[in-house]
C-alpha cells in the first residue's frame, strides 16, 4: 500500500493528526478561527501525507509546503495571535511541515533530474 514511503511523509502525517486534535488537547477549542484553522489544515496535511505515502506524487509535497506556510501566517491573518498556545502550535507545526516536506522533495529523484536538466544543467 505504501511504496517507498519516506519517513518524512509519516512525520507530516502525524503532525497533521496532532493539528486536528490540538485545540482540545491544548484548550483553545473555544476560539472558532483557531480551532477551524487547526482542524482544516490538519486534515489537509494528514490527507496529503497519506496520498503521498500511497502514490508518491511530488505535487502533494508542494501543497503541504503551502499548508505549512499558511499555518505560519494564520495567527496574524485570522487574528488569533493573542492565544499563545494556538499561535505557537500553528507556527511550530507549520514550520515542521515545511521542513519535512522540503526534505522529502530533496529526496525526490524526478525533481533532481528535472532541476539538473532545466536549471543547473
Amino acid at each position: 500500500m505504501f511504496p517507498k514511503a519516506r519517513w518524512q511523509d509519516w512525520v507530516t502525517f502525524y503532525l497533521g493528526l496532532w493539528l486536528v486534535l490540538s485545540p482540545w488537547i491544548l484548550g483553545y477549542e473555544d476560539h472558532e478561527a483557531a480551532t477551524l484553522n487547526a482542524v482544516i489544515a490538519g486534515f489537509a496535511v494528514t490527507y496529503l501525507s497519506l496520498f503521498e505515502l500511497s502514490l508518491e506524487q511530488i505535487a502533494e509535497e508542494w501543497i503541504n509546503i503551502a499548508a505549512g506556510l499558511w499555518l505560519l501566517a494564520s495567527p496574524a491573518v485570522l487574528g488569533f495571535y493573542e492565544i499563545q498556545s494556538a499561535t505557537l502550535n500553528a507556527m511550530s507545526i507549520g514550520a515542521l511541515v515545511v521542513v519535512f516536506s522540503g526534505m522529502a522533495l530533496g529526496n525526490d529523484k524526478d525533481l533532481a533530474r528535472w532541476w539538473h536538466d532545466h536549471i543547473a544543467g
